[in-house]
């Protein structure tokens, strides 16, 4: 099937605004970096939704759950993308709202730290105590992890951690475009990345440099595709085939298969890098999948 008008405009409209080129200005972080003013819900949400925030870590952590007589029982963690150095953007508060609407769960949505003032261990110092309290308050069967891009590497990385750490599993993982190796070294990456309209090799190997700090960057807890995946959360994955990060979820769907561990594994033709989060048709169907996956 031929991907939407829309999405098909939204590959023009990221080669016009010039969108990997940003991606690669990031090895250039350290000297320049990012805005580190966080990210936000619109007001406009607060008309919506039942929104509040609270400080962890020294960052904010969103709760977003639908008004209702009744507070919801079951609970979304979500982790957003952005090659680890960057906030919040208006395309995942959007998200979020669709996904409240679509399950009528409550969304837990951290601002956790980000590269290169922070590094992996300081969002897990973040992320871990996060998870408790969700588990507390919802129990893990209620809980499911969704995460874009970095957050969606993040999700499994955590998943993986949790494991070692005696905590329970969520109920589900969903990973959207997610970033499983932040080494970039899959020899197919240099092909793929002539057909991505948005990512850059060059640019995200600094950001996952400085993510990872003193690790190395095929630690399992930067790059969760090195890790140990028995006896996690039943998976799901979603990726198109014009996305740089096709390579390696191919390699992880493959390495799945060989340990017998089952994913729900969704490719996409012509669908760009987190193209679940865009307005498009083919990010509506996403949407009404997940819907489903949490009934």
């Amino acid at each position: 099937m031929k991907p939407s008008i829309q999405s098909r405009l939204m590959i023009v409209a990221m080669r016009l605004g010039r969108v990997k080129h940003f991606c690669h200005s990031l090895s250039r972080l350290k000297e320049r970096p990012l805005s580190m003013k966080p990210g936000a819900p619109h007001k406009s949400y607060y008309r919506r939704f039942d929104i509040s925030s609270k400080q962890a870590q020294g960052r904010n952590v969103w709760t977003l759950s639908p008004k209702s007589t009744q507070t919801p029982t079951k609970a979304i963690l979500y982790l957003h993308g952005g090659a680890y150095v960057a906030q919040f953007l208006g395309a995942h508060w959007r998200f979020i709202a669709k996904l409240i609407t679509a399950t009528n769960r409550t969304v837990i949505a951290p601002d956790y730290p980000l590269a290169p003032q922070f590094t992996v261990r300081d969002v897990f110092t973040q992320m871990l105590p996060l998870y408790r309290e969700m588990v507390e308050g919802f129990s893990a069967e209620n809980i499911a992890i969704i995460g874009d891009s970095a957050g969606g590497g993040m999700a499994l990385a955590l998943a993986q951690v949790f494991r070692a750490e005696g905590l329970p599993q969520p109920e589900r993982l969903i990973l959207l475009s997610p970033w499983l190796d932040v080494s970039m070294s899959n020899p197919v990456l240099p092909e793929l990345d002539k057909r991505d309209p948005i990512l850059d090799i060059h640019g995200l190997k600094a950001a996952g440099e400085m993510y990872a700090g003193d690790l190395s960057v095929k630690d399992p807890r930067v790059s969760p595709i090195f890790g140990d995946c028995t006896n996690l959360a039943p998976m799901s994955l979603f990726i198109g085939t014009r996305d740089l990060f096709l390579a390696d979820c191919r390699a992880f769907y493959r390495q799945l298969a060989v340990q017998k561990i089952p994913i729900e594994y969704h490719e996409v033709a012509e669908m760009l890098h987190d193209w679940m989060i865009m307005p498009t048709p083919e990010a509506e169907e996403v949407l009404s999948e997940i819907q489903s996956i949490l009934q």
